[in-house]
């Protein structure tokens, strides 16, 4: 079938790159001013989308353009908004990536460069992918999840009491520092899962 089975796409989707593809709409009957970083502010602070973005989640934007971005207001405003999301959890909170025309090898595919998609994903370390030889397939590879990186540091509000503490990953209870991969520590008001 051509039609998603689900709206929610994760990492264990069997078959993600066709099903990602079969929910986007190609082609350029919109707008001819690309406003991508407009669209998302809008997205991530419209009460229509409220409860879409989890207060402890990291934020993982990814544009991805044939052209630069039209949008009316400065790249430092759209950093300072996306920054402000996720502020509690400091710079690894946020992940930008650009996939546009690199303005150093332009090509057919695109009609202008992505400079201010590109500034904004290096301004969070992200990256950059470039449109002319960028493919579903192997070009996220390198991108989150992974540069995400599996968090391993969670913050509790205050110090819990001796022995009150329990972890569940997958379900599953983990024990405390026995070794293991997903054993964990207590470390002051934080738990560290390693």
């Amino acid at each position: 079938s051509d039609v998603c089975s689900s709206d929610l796409l994760t990492r264990d989707t069997p078959n993600v790159s066709h099903e990602f593809s079969s929910n986007l709409r190609v082609g350029t009957g919109g707008s001819e001013f690309e406003e991508g970083l407009e669209a998302a502010r809008l997205a991530l602070s419209s009460d229509v989308n409220a409860g879409f973005r989890r207060p402890e989640a990291a934020l993982w934007l990814l544009f991805l353009s044939d052209e630069d971005d039209a949008s009316a207001r400065p790249v430092d405003t759209y950093a300072r908004f996306f920054e402000s999301l996720v502020q509690d959890r400091g710079p690894l909170g946020l992940y930008i990536t650009s996939v546009s025309s690199d303005p150093l090898a332009p090509c057919p595919q695109s009609t202008a460069p992505g400079y201010r998609y590109r500034a904004l994903s290096q301004r969070t370390g992200a990256g950059t992918l470039n449109l002319c030889t960028f493919g579903w397939d192997t070009s996220l590879q390198g991108a989150p999840p992974s540069s995400l990186g599996r968090q391993t540091t969670f913050m509790l509000s205050t110090p819990p009491l001796a022995n009150t503490v329990r972890v569940y990953i997958d379900g599953v209870a983990r024990p405390s520092s026995s070794g293991g991969q997903l054993n964990w520590t207590l470390d002051g008001n934080s738990i560290q899962i390693g």
